[in-house]
C-alpha cells in the first residue's frame, strides 16, 4: 500500500513537472465564453476621453468627432465565434476575421481578412458588458463601450 502511494505521488510530480516545462498554458476560458455572441456598440469615446476645458475648438473638434463615430455605429455590430472566428458588421460592409483573448484576459487581437492585427486592450468585460481601449492614429487609445444582444 505505502508502494503504491509513492508511486502516486511520484507520478503526480512527474506530470506537473512535464506540463510546466512544455510550455502549456491555461487560456482563460470563462472570458473567451463570455465574448462569444453579437455585441452592438453604444458608446465612442475618442482620444482617451481627454476634454480641454480651456479649448473649445479642441472641444468642439472632439464632439464632432463622437458624434460622426456614432452615427457610423448605429445599427453596427460585431459577432464573435467560438471557433474565434468574427464578423464586423457595419452600416455598408461586414468584415470577416479571426481574434485571440491574452491568457489574462487582458487583451483582445482581432485581424481582419487580409490587414493589420488591431490590439485592444480590455477594460471590463462581462456576460452583457464590453469595453475597451482601441490605439488611434493620434497616439491616443479610442473607447469603445459595447452591449451584447440578448
Amino acid at each position: 500500500m505505502k508502494r503504491k502511494v509513492v508511486y502516486l505521488v511520484v507520478m503526480s510530480i512527474s506530470l506537473l513537472i512535464l506540463v510546466a516545462s512544455s510550455g502549456f498554458k491555461f487560456k482563460n476560458v470563462r472570458q473567451e465564453k463570455m465574448l462569444v455572441g453579437k455585441w452592438k456598440f453604444l458608446n465612442y469615446l475618442p482620444n482617451e476621453n481627454i476634454i480641454d476645458k480651456n479649448d473649445e475648438e479642441y472641444d468642439k473638434k472632439y464632439y464632432e468627432a463622437q458624434e460622426f463615430v456614432m452615427k457610423s455605429l448605429k445599427d453596427a455590430y460585431i459577432e464573435f465565434n467560438e471557433d474565434h472566428t468574427f464578423t464586423n458588421y457595419t452600416l455598408t460592409q461586414s468584415k470577416n476575421g479571426i481574434w485571440s483573448l491574452s491568457e489574462d484576459g487582458l487583451t483582445l487581437t482581432t485581424t481582419n481578412t487580409g490587414e493589420k492585427s488591431r490590439i485592444k486592450k480590455i477594460i471590463l468585460l462581462t456576460n452583457e458588458t464590453l469595453e475597451y481601449k482601441s490605439p488611434n492614429p493620434k497616439g491616443l487609445d479610442d473607447i469603445f463601450h459595447m452591449e451584447k444582444f440578448k
